[in-house]
């Protein structure tokens, strides 16, 4: 991934981007210049025509970034977070990561092994194999079993009989695409095709994993044959068909920016509003506040502001919106949010939650 087939498009609009300051939570939330978008992309355009060098304190600012897609909004579709992905990538290559990346993508991995193992306690006894289509999870869902738990049943309504392995845990390397460790992601890539290349069909839960395998795996030289889904394609089209809790009457939906990413969006919303529920879409400053980041990984780069990101998001969501019931299919954005929403009066669902199977 050549960063050099940027440096046309950052010279036309390097000094063009500053409008998207305010749209960036990590600006607001730090103060710190060098951590705005447009600061950004000339420290990489920097970087790209030998101007700086690259090393740790260079490179660091480019982690500073939560990608939650704000900016790219703001500033008319302008690809700051491929810029900022990819210059991450090239870090890793050069061997410039800075020490608390290192350690940060150390700590999402151990946190990582606990859910896996805490997983296979809780849904020991489930597995399935033989069916021609595949669930996988995803490493955001890996902490809710409850969660996988009802998406087999709502798979097993549909498909009969469906494969799912607790021992093929399928560890996508979803933290080493957004953290840029490219040599990790391939070896990664490499497994999970190996093992997923015989199904028909596989269907994906979190939708930032689905992201991962659909659209980053081929874009670094693997590509799955199989026919890719997400749960949310699914339960849309199949929502004729389904039961659903009813919550109230207006809910709040902030397009999470890897439903954006994701191409999901149509089938996301159109999910919700199927249902006539009065979808409530956050205002920030005035403008539609999709998409909108969680914090997910950036909470293990740094917690402080990553913290401070998510309450003033709650308090975005309830004065911006009156309503106070949030449905998200993101578990990033759901386990950010929950864990905070209570002292707020929050009430988030994961979109599963609110999904009837029979017993």
């Amino acid at each position: 991934m050549p960063l050099d087939k940027w440096i046309e498009k950052l010279e036309d609009n390097i000094f063009l981007v500053k409008i998207c300051r305010s749209s960036c939570p990590v600006a607001e939330v730090s103060g710190v210049e060098t951590y705005t978008p447009h600061s950004i992309l000339y420290i990489i355009y920097l970087l790209i025509t030998g101007q700086i060098q690259w090393n740790n304190e260079n490179t660091f600012p480019l982690y500073m970034c939560q990608l939650c897609g704000r900016c790219n909004r703001q500033c008319e579709g302008f690809p700051f977070t491929d810029i900022i992905r990819e210059a991450r990538y090239e870090t890793y290559l050069k061997g410039n990561v800075p020490p608390k990346i290192r350690q940060a993508i150390l700590d999402i991995e151990e946190t990582f092994s606990k859910w896996r193992k805490n997983l296979k306690k809780d849904l020991k006894g489930i597995e399935g194999e033989g069916g021609d289509t595949i669930l996988i999870p995803g490493e955001g869902y890996w902490q809710y079993p409850d969660k996988i738990k009802k998406a087999i049943q709502i798979l097993q309504k549909f498909y009969g009989n469906i494969s799912y392995s607790l021992e093929k845990d399928h560890e996508t390397g979803v933290h080493l695409a957004i953290l840029g460790d490219i040599n990790s992601l391939k070896k990664k890539a490499n497994m999970v095709i190996n093992d997923l290349e015989t199904y028909e069909e596989i269907i994906v839960m979190d939708p930032l994993v689905y992201y991962v395998l659909k659209f980053i795996y081929p874009s670094i030289g693997f590509e799955l044959e199989s026919k890719i889904k997400s749960l949310i394609e699914l339960l849309h089209d199949k929502r004729n068909q389904l039961k659903f809790v009813k919550i109230g009457e207006r809910v709040v939906y902030t397009y999470p920016y890897e439903i954006i990413l994701s191409g999901l969006e149509k089938e996301a919303k159109g999910l919700i509003s199927s249902l006539n529920w009065d979808i409530i879409e956050p205002q920030y400053k005035g403008k539609s506040a999709y998409p909108t980041g969680s914090a997910g990984f950036f909470n293990f780069i740094n917690k402080d502001i990553a913290d401070q990101i998510t309450r003033e998001k709650i308090l975005m969501i309830l004065e911006s919106t009156g309503s106070n019931i949030l449905i998200t299919n993101s578990p990033w954005e759901y386990s950010d949010l929950k864990e905070s929403s209570s002292e707020h009066n929050l009430i988030v669902y994961d979109m599963l939650e609110l999904v009837k199977v029979d017993e």
